[in-house]
């Protein structure tokens, strides 16, 4: 890969835009790039790096601080690289993430790339880092290897001895994976050995088990631990002794039978003894069963004497409540017939007066209709005073509405005259306006000066503190300067002694090659370190890059000044006085621009009521015409009223000669006596008639149930004596007395004897049927011995069997 041209701008120390163009080296091989300290070389590797992979050629850089301190958020960084490859070329572009400018203001910028290859242009960044990895068949960390060294490295690597080039060279090329390699090789190739060895020591252990016999091969081979030899002797000694292995493991099979029959006879034996013994056990039990089953027998005579008992009661306590519901009923016949003869002397009176009736009702006739005459005569008064109620009102709102046409006449005459001003406020608010523009132009220019003046005033003050921090950086690089000058030219007088310090025994001289070392060269008092001259020389730099940065700063201040003193017209020096004049300016617009403001708001105010006024000029002159014919409505209707209440004066005074009560209080009065005389003797009437039908019905109802009683009661009575007779009885039978509820048992209780007595049957059974079924399974055998006996048996055959399985596993 060969670059042909880098492009830079506003990227690292680099304010502008940088072209680097590398074809002007006519295809050399080898070139130079050099600069003090912070001029920027490594900057332009770093854009090497960024192009192709995204990333900076050193880990003491990232990608987001490549755009340069020195540019503006209106310069955009980016780098552009032209390479060849292959006879082919190639272009890409990159830009990171960065604030830069926008259609109208400042924003956020993404980083993008575009990479060209071919007729193919390549812009997700993900896939221009993969297709140029490809291309260069390198990736970031090799080319880091191979193509660049960073900053730094190569220096540490000239100066130091063997072991630290080593680590150097390592660090640099990045080996540490070979080492690793290496050392799991070793690693491995260690565990190997060790298992061999361990396989070896198992398998002497494994030969020193082998024991000869008469087998001299055998020996032989044990004592050469010649194992191809040993194994044929073993497979020749197995083979000879496999007849005696068959009768050894027939024997054994045989005794672990007989020791196998002889454990089951046992079991049946102990089986047969757990089942007598469990049947002692239930016979000891057969009496606190039999008493449990009593328990439960009686509980159940019991529970039917408790019915018969409740039974008796019942009929008994019936029929002491049919004898109380008899006599009851017999007491309230008595009352019932005393209040029939009562009804019956008041229903002859009820009778007497309800036969005055009609002619109280043709009374209340005659005296309805002087009532209603009256109330007509009433009716027509309170219509005269009504009417003449209204007289007086249309009186009144004939003198209102006169009033009110007066009063909408001086209005009308008023929006008249104010409708006339509006019309002259029109003209006076088209001066004002054109007045406030020529006011807001001249306060637009005046805010656009003002603001460069601020400006100017804030670069001014910039400028003052970057000159007092240049002037000490200046001083400080200057004494740091000299101090390294001095401490450098110590240290390369005394590289000798350096050296010397550093030689050991045996050891050939880095100068001379010499192994003797008869007189060493020595280092004076003050003398540095190399770390220490080295420190010296990181301060320096240091020192010296603030020194340029401020310089920078400083020369783009003094442009930027420069820049304005031409736009305004003025000495930097003068800018506060100048801004100061324009401030006094802005207050004498502010304050023409506030006075036209308050005109023409009330002009404005004025307009606003044009339409309101026109509307209302054309309802007042609605109004007058309505008010007009309304007063003439309101006489017409005078005249009219004033007709009826003479007509209606004329019907009353008819009307009167009529009467002959005259008031309607006395008329009403009578009739109401009349009325409630008449309620009272039929309200009597109808109660007796009621009191009779209702006593009567009684009567019947209590006759009935008098003998319905004495018909129940000698249905229990004769019920009483059979349940009596009846509980008598089933004492008798059963043998209990009157405390035979003393036999009876909780439900808990008799569950708990149930249960008992049926898990006891239970019991009983299964231990008979497993006892005959064990005593016919012992009976079967046909050697009949003790559990001792067969204890001993198979003591006697395991023994055997142990010496059996001893002889085997030895010829084995």
């Amino acid at each position: 890969m060969r670059p042909l041209k880098l492009t830079l701008n506003a990227f690292g120390p680099y304010k502008g835009k940088v072209e680097i163009d590398f074809t002007q080296f006519n295809q050399k091989t080898l070139f130079l790039v050099s600069g003090p300290t912070g001029a920027g070389k490594t900057t332009i590797f770093d854009a090497i790096a960024y192009a192709l992979y995204d990333e900076a050629s050193g880990t003491s850089r990232g990608k987001d601080s490549f755009k340069s301190q020195f540019a503006t958020d209106d310069d955009l960084c980016y780098v552009e690289l032209e390479f060849e490859l292959a006879g082919k070329r190639y272009y890409i572009k990159r830009s990171p993430a960065q604030k830069g400018p926008g259609s109208r203001k400042i924003k956020q910028h993404d980083s993008k790339v575009e990479f060209i290859h071919g007729k193919n242009v390549t812009t997700k960044i993900p896939i221009a880092n993969q297709e140029i990895k490809d291309l260069l068949s390198l990736s970031y960390e090799q080319f880091k290897q191979i193509v660049m060294l960073p900053q730094g490295e190569f220096k540490k690597m000239l100066e130091s001895n063997s072991a630290d080039k080593e680590k150097i060279f390592r660090t640099i090329f990045q080996t540490n994976r070979m080492n690793e390699f290496q050392m799991s090789l070793k690693e491995e190739a260690r565990l190997l050995k060790s298992d061999v060895e361990q396989s070896d020591k198992v398998m002497e252990q494994f030969v020193s088990l082998i024991f000869p016999q008469d087998n001299h091969a055998l020996a032989e081979a044990i004592a050469l631990m010649d194992i191809a030899q040993l194994v044929i002797e073993l497979d020749k000694s197995i083979d000879s002794s496999k007849e005696t292995i068959q009768v050894y493991t027939n024997e054994m099979n045989r005794f672990r039978k007989d020791i196998q029959q002889n454990q089951e006879r046992i079991t049946d034996l102990t089986e047969l003894e757990q089942l007598e013994e469990q049947k002692i056990e239930l016979v000891a039990l057969e009496n606190e069963i039999e008493n449990k089953r009593t328990k439960v027998k009686q509980n159940e005579q019991a529970q039917r004497l408790v019915s018969y008992k409740e039974e008796k009661q019942k009929t008994a306590k019936e029929k002491l409540r049919l004898k109380e519901e008899l006599k009851k009923a017999e007491h309230e016949l008595i009352g019932i017939e005393l209040a029939l003869r009562e009804n019956k002397e008041q229903g002859v009176v009820a009778e007497e007066k309800y036969a005055t009736l009609s002619e109280k009702r043709e009374k209340i006739i005659e005296l309805k209709q002087e009532e209603n005459q009256i109330q007509v005569i009433e009716l027509k008064k309170i219509k005269i005073s009504t009417l003449e109620k209204e007289t007086i009102q249309g009186q009144l709102d004939s003198e209102k509405q006169t009033a009110l046409l007066v009063k909408h006449r001086e209005q009308l005459e008023k929006n008249k005259q104010l409708a006339l001003e509006i019309s002259q406020a029109r003209n006076s608010v088209a001066v004002i306006q054109n007045e406030l523009v020529k006011v807001k132009e001249e306060q637009t220019k005046l805010v656009a000066k003002q603001a460069q003046y601020n400006e100017l005033i804030q670069l001014v003050v910039q400028k003052e503190e970057k000159v007092r921090l240049f002037k000490r950086a200046d001083a400080k690089y200057s004494a740091i300067q000299q101090n390294y000058q001095q401490q450098q030219l110590l240290f390369n007088r005394n590289i000798a002694g350096l050296l010397a310090s550093e030689l050991k025994e045996e050891t050939p001289c880095l100068v001379c090659g010499s192994l003797d070392h008869p007189l060493l060269a020595t280092l004076s008092k003050d003398s540095l370190s190399k770390e220490e001259l080295e420190a010296i020389e990181a301060d320096k730099d240091k020192c010296y890059q603030e020194y340029t940065i401020l310089t920078n700063d400083l020369a783009h201040l003094n442009e930027q000044i420069k820049k304005y003193e031409a736009s305004l017209q003025v000495v930097s020096e003068n800018a506060p006085e100048q801004q100061a004049q324009l401030a006094l300016e802005q207050k004498v617009l502010d304050k023409n621009k506030v006075n036209y403001m308050k005109d023409k708001k009330r002009l404005d105010r004025l307009i606003e009521q044009e339409e309101n006024t026109k509307q209302q000029i054309e309802d007042g002159q609605e109004q007058e015409k309505q008010l007009v014919s309304t007063i003439q409505e309101l006489h017409s209707a005078q005249q009219h009223i004033n007709k009826q209440i003479k007509e209606i004066e004329k019907e009353v005074k008819e009307a009167q000669t009529d009467l002959i009560y005259g008031d309607i209080d006395q008329v009403q009065a009578i009739l109401e006596q009349l009325t409630t005389k008449i309620e009272q003797i039929e309200f009597a009437y109808k109660e007796s008639y009621e009191e009779k039908n209702k006593l009567e019905k009684l009567e019947a109802q209590y006759k009935t149930t008098i003998e319905s009683f004495n018909t129940q009661l000698n249905v229990s009575v004769k019920n009483a004596a059979v349940a009596l007779a009846a509980f008598e009885q089933q004492l008798k039978t059963t043998g209990y007395d009157e405390q035979f509820e003393e036999y009876l048992v909780e439900n808990q209780q008799l569950e708990e004897l149930v249960t008992d007595i049926a898990n006891y049957d239970k019991k009983v059974w299964v231990n008979q049927d497993n006892y005959k079924k064990q005593k016919q399974k012992v009976a079967a055998i046909k050697e009949q011995y003790s559990i001792e006996e067969y204890q001993e048996k198979s003591k006697i055959k395991e023994m055997k069997l142990k010496e059996r399985d001893k002889m085997y596993q030895e010829l084995i």
